[in-house]
Parts: structure tokens; sequence; C-alpha cells
């Protein structure tokens, strides 16, 4: 029997099997496009509701999240702890939130009760009852929550971060308050839910074991839906791009939170797939050069990372640390430092291929296995993008050089157009 040799590392071999999800679309009686993923491994059933109905079209702050939320709270009479046990008496599962650009519904079911279980995923998304007794217990629920997160330095430096490169006005922008809450009614949610969720801001995605008899009860409830309503244009933030240093007290805050960062693109920009390589070798995985410098190196913080906020329409990139008082300023200096770096001194061959070599297996991931993929095409649907992206970003990653990567660095991370945020004692 060989031994094995564990001084030398394993063979790394390229990966190539790289594929776009095989889907389908059909659509419902009432226009309603449902795209499908079969897979008949497992006798489940996946059904997602998606509607652009988050806060990007809401006309009163906080309705829309708060009406995503309401949805299973009450529907066509029922109350929600009836159809929560009616589901879950049948090995399945309801869901309903919202987040900036969509509010959304799923359903997991077993396949052999999905006529008992989709018409409960129906009430929820066209007869909500929007009991007011449950918006008080949400809003008091959601408020004692909000005021123990704001005792939280990484929680107020990310509101701060919004807050600062979008104004406090517009709907990327503003945080959820105590008082912002209190002033919103029952009227409001149902005037939210009644001028955004129709049929032509909605998209079904359906994935396991889909047959006919999935389909034909989808289309007698969901598909019998004829709501009307002409989304309002999206309007840009009128407010000048924030940077410098903006510092917060939290007086008795164990840590210093930290936040550096500054508003991007969406990811239909000819630059997304170059810049998510680089933010990955920045600060995205494990073996990233933040976590090398400030943490394995320095000592600094447990934790550090940076991120790409995609929105449907605009984008931020952020990193984040928490640390200890002390080591908040050499923290701040040595993300600059690595910026700096990024921008004069091309990434060296070894460096670039590990991380070309994560993202693709980060790839490959998102595609194992049906109910992955339905994350991917959720994602990207949303996104208004699809196949050619995808391909774009999977030939970018192969192909990108550490001179082009150089060259993102000096365009869009000078330090000059980053904004800091510090929240600590």
């Amino acid at each position: 029997m060989s031994t094995l040799d564990r001084s030398v590392a394993p063979i790394i071999n390229p990966i190539t099997n790289i594929r776009w999800p095989d889907t389908e679309v059909v659509r419902l009686a009432n226009g309603i496009p449902v795209t499908i993923i079969r897979s008949t491994a497992q006798p489940i059933v996946q059904l997602e509701v998606i509607n652009r109905a988050g806060r990007i079209m809401e006309t009163k702050p906080l309705a829309a999240r708060t009406a995503a939320a309401m949805l299973k709270e009450g529907a066509g009479g029922m109350t929600g702890q009836h159809m929560s046990e009616q589901v879950d008496y049948y090995g399945g599962s309801l869901s309903t939130n919202g987040s900036l650009d969509i509010a959304r519904a799923q359903l997991f079911t077993l396949s052999k009760y999905e006529a008992e279980t989709i018409p409960y995923l129906a009430a929820v998304w066209l007869e909500p009852d929007f009991p007011e007794e449950e918006l008080l217990l949400l809003k008091q629920n959601r408020i004692q929550k909000l005021k123990e997160s704001l005792r939280k330095p990484d929680t107020v430096s990310y509101r701060n971060v919004t807050e600062l490169l979008y104004g406090v006005d517009h709907p990327y922008g503003y945080n959820s308050s105590p008082e912002l809450y209190e002033v919103l009614s029952i009227d409001d949610i149902k005037k939210h839910y009644h001028d955004t969720y129709s049929q032509e801001h909605t998209h079904i995605i359906a994935t396991g074991n889909v047959t006919d008899e999935t389909l034909s009860l989808l289309d007698s409830t969901l598909g019998q839906v004829n709501r009307n309503y002409q989304a309002p244009p999206y309007v840009s933030p009128n407010v000048g791009t924030a940077t410098g240093t903006h510092s917060y007290s939290l007086g008795d805050s164990y840590q210093t939170g930290i936040k550096v960062g500054r508003r991007l693109f969406h990811r239909r920009h000819r630059d997304y797939a170059g810049m998510f390589i680089l933010n990955v070798l920045l600060g995205g995985y494990f073996g990233s050069r933040l976590m090398s410098s400030i943490r394995e190196d320095k000592g600094y913080t447990y934790n550090v990372f940076s991120s790409l906020g995609t929105l449907v329409h605009d984008g931020f990139f952020y990193i984040s640390t928490e640390v200890d008082h002390t080591y908040a300023q050499p923290t701040i200096a040595e993300i600059f430092n690595q910026l700096a770096i990024l921008r004069t001194t091309p990434i060296p061959k070894e460096e670039l291929l590990m991380v070309k070599n994560y993202i693709l297996g980060h790839l490959l991931g998102m595609l194992d296995g049906p109910f992955n993929m339905s994350q991917l095409i959720r994602s990207y649907m949303v996104h208004k993008i699809g196949k050619e992206d995808f391909d774009h970003l999977h030939r970018t990653v192969s192909q990108i050089t550490a001179e082009e990567l150089m060259r993102l660095a000096q365009q869009y991370l000078q330090a000059d157009d980053m904004v800091t945020v510090i929240v600590g004692q």
C-alpha cells in the first residue's frame, strides 16, 4: 500500500466545465414568466415568486420591506399561524422577504403535496390581509432589534456609509429608525402592495421535480391575477460623492468599527467583472491581502474583508473591519497602504493564479445542484443580466492580466475617492 506524502501539495487541475444552467421558460395565462430548472433527483419543488417591489419602488420609507414581511401574516381570511402550520404539516416551508430592489415569496414543498401547498403561496402573494395588529407587533419587534443593533459599531458604521454615499433621502441611502417605524401605517403598507405587486414585474423560478401538474397549479392560481402598474423611472441620487474621514462615537463601545468605501456601479457595467476579481484578491476570501496583512501579519483584527455592494441601479465598494480602539488608525493606514500597492505594483503570477482558481471554484459551486443554480438564476435575473454576462465573467477570470487589474485599481481605488467611517468611543 502506497503512503501519501503530505509534504507535497496536490495537483491543481484546471476548471473547465463551467456552463450556464439549462433552463426553460414558459408563461402563465397572464404572461408571468416561469423559469424552470428541472431535476428529478429528489421529490421536492422550490417555487420563488419575485417582484420588483423593493425599497426602490416605495413612496413611504420602510413600506416595501414591511409589506414583504407581512405577506405571510394573514391572507385570504386565513391567519399567518394557520398557513404556516398547514404548510409545515405537509412537510414544506413558506417564507417572504424584501430587499432594496425586490420582494419575494418562497415555497419548499414535497412534490406529492404541491396541490395542497401551492394555494398558500398564491394566497400570500395575491390576497394578503395585512392585519393591523400584526403591523403593530412587527413594528415593536423591529424597533427593539434596531435599538440593540445601534449599539454595535459594525452596524452603525455600515449605516453611515450608505447615508454618506447616497444621501438620507434616497432609497439606497436612508436607514430605518424608530421614528420611521412609528409613522408607518397599515394604509402605507396596502398602498405599496397595490401599487407595485403586478404581473408585469413578477417572475417565478420553479426548481426541482417540476411537472406539468406543477405548472397547471401555478397557472390556475398565480396565473389568474391581472394587475397593471407602470414603474416610475429610477432617479440617481443627487448628492455629491462623499469622501474624507467621518467619526462617530458610541460611548461605551468595546471596539471601533471601520468602513472605507466609495460608490461604484451596477453589475451591467463593463468593468464589473474585473473589479469582482480585484475585490476577491484584496479582501474577498480568507487568503486575501487584507486578511494576510491586517489579521495574519499585524494581528489587528480577527476579520477584515472587502465587498462589492451590487444593486440593480447602482453599486458600491467597501472594506470593513472591527478592531481595538488602539489599532484603529494603524488599521486604516494599512488599508490605504494595500490600496496603494494594488495601484502601483503588478500582482505576482502565482497569487493571481490562486485567486483565479478560487473564483472559478466558487463559480463551479454556484452550479452544484439545482437549488444552487436557482440562486444564481435569481441573482442574475434581479440584476437584469443573464448567460452572456456569466460567460463574460468566466472569460474575464480566465484571461485578465495583472496589468489590467492594476489599471482598474488606479481608476477605482484612489485614496481621494474613498470615504472613511470610524465608529467607536
